[in-house]
């Protein structure tokens, strides 16, 4: 489909059926190599064959494709006319200058009908569905478990470009990071165990101190503090960095910006109206999610805004902690690296912006800010690493 060409080709009409029921559709880019990656997604996405993962009625894909087109990521190509695979016909071998005898005209012109709008709903839609996540070397766990139980997950590190296309190039050693943000639950049950104070609290934001949601109110000392207290550490930039991008230097943790429904807890609320009233099964399938949280969400909320790495809220909810002093430098000179200079005192790196954040580009991957180290507000929790041992 959409390359002048159907996917399966055969010597006879059996031959296609086997291909068509044992093997996965090839990728649209195996064939033309200039097509986008997220339209190569998208198609993907669209002819799996599970049912459960893909787009199943007429209008479930218009009213996507209406959300589409209110949210401007309309695009004037026009693709090419498909040809489509089809059912057999008695014949039991093809003509040798034509691979498409067998198809009935009906069925063609049925089929032709549901390819072009899959080519449409291809080019609307960006990012389908996240790639699968780095893969780690044989006889690396792919996840461990944590010693406060959050599962943790490899990221493959290697060649990172700081700060995007004008950074300095760096290497990040592979190591595991948390899944999820740290929650209230699991700092309360620090403080409670060390005897340590507690976290600040909002009285005028509920929603802030619910046992799953991230904690928010802790200081860099004691986000390190509880790091520390289970076997772990708090990332690096470079290390953050590495996987919210992944080797994709995804400019947003699931790929790129999507509007109003981006996978993201950010500043404010959004109805199912804004996003043309698709159910949440085709958001997910879209890569889309309804930000119905005021405040915080759950730290296992978001899942269509994973990272490369399957890493979940790395840009909003909460901003992040980062072990690194802030150095205006950092994208060109790598400064952040060798912070045993800096004094204890000194400002350090947040990452990922929250969901007080309401500028896209503040959720991006490359986007930094300093906090003090005393700093206990309303927006700044964090999530540990631990390095491959």
């Amino acid at each position: 489909m959409l390359t002048g060409r159907p996917p399966f080709i055969g010597d006879n009409v059996q031959d296609v059926l086997t291909q068509q029921i044992s093997k996965p559709p090839p990728r649209l880019r195996q064939f033309v190599p200039t097509v986008p990656a997220h339209v190569d997604e998208a198609v993907d996405m669209a002819l799996v064959k599970d049912p459960q993962h893909r787009v199943q009625t007429a209008d479930e894909l218009a009213i996507l494709l209406q959300f589409a087109g209110r949210s401007g990521r309309v695009r004037s190509a026009r693709p090419p006319v498909p040809e489509a695979p089809a059912q057999p016909q008695p014949e039991t071998t093809l003509a040798p200058r034509s691979p498409h005898r067998w198809l009935r005209p009906d069925m063609a012109r049925k089929l032709l009908v549901a390819s072009v709008g899959l080519a449409v709903l291809a080019a609307l839609t960006v990012g389908i569905r996240s790639l699968p996540p780095q893969q780690a070397p044989t006889g690396t766990p792919q996840r461990i478990a944590g010693d406060d139980g959050v599962e943790m997950l490899f990221v493959a590190g290697g060649a990172l470009r700081l700060g995007g296309p004008d950074g300095v190039v760096v290497h990040v050693d592979p190591f595991y990071m948390d899944r999820e943000e740290i929650s209230n639950e699991l700092y309360d049950k620090f403080c409670e165990q060390t005897r340590r104070p507690q976290r600040a609290r909002f009285p005028d934001c509920t929603d802030l101190d619910r046992p799953d949601h991230p904690v928010v109110g802790v200081s860099w000392q004691d986000a390190r503090d509880y790091c520390l207290w289970v076997g772990k550490q708090l990332p690096k930039e470079s290390e953050w960095e590495a996987a919210a991008r992944g080797t994709e230097n995804r400019l947003y943790p699931w790929g790129e910006w999507r509007g109003t429904c981006s996978p993201v807890n950010k500043a404010g609320v959004v109805s199912p109206a804004e996003c043309g009233r698709a159910s949440e099964r085709s958001m997910a399938a879209l890569g889309l999610e309804y930000d119905r949280f005021p405040e915080t969400a759950p730290v296992k909320s978001f899942l269509g805004g994973k990272s490369p790495c399957s890493i979940v809220n790395l840009a909003g909810n909460v901003e992040e902690w980062c072990a690194d002093p802030h150095y205006d430098d950092y994208r060109t000179s790598g400064r952040a690296w060798d912070s045993s200079e800096a004094p204890a005192s000194s400002p350090r790196v947040v990452r990922g912006g929250s969901w007080q954040t309401a500028e896209p580009g503040h959720l991006s991957t490359m986007h930094r800010r300093a906090k003090p180290v005393d700093t206990r507000d309303r927006s700044t929790g964090f999530r540990g690493v631990r390095p491959l041992r």
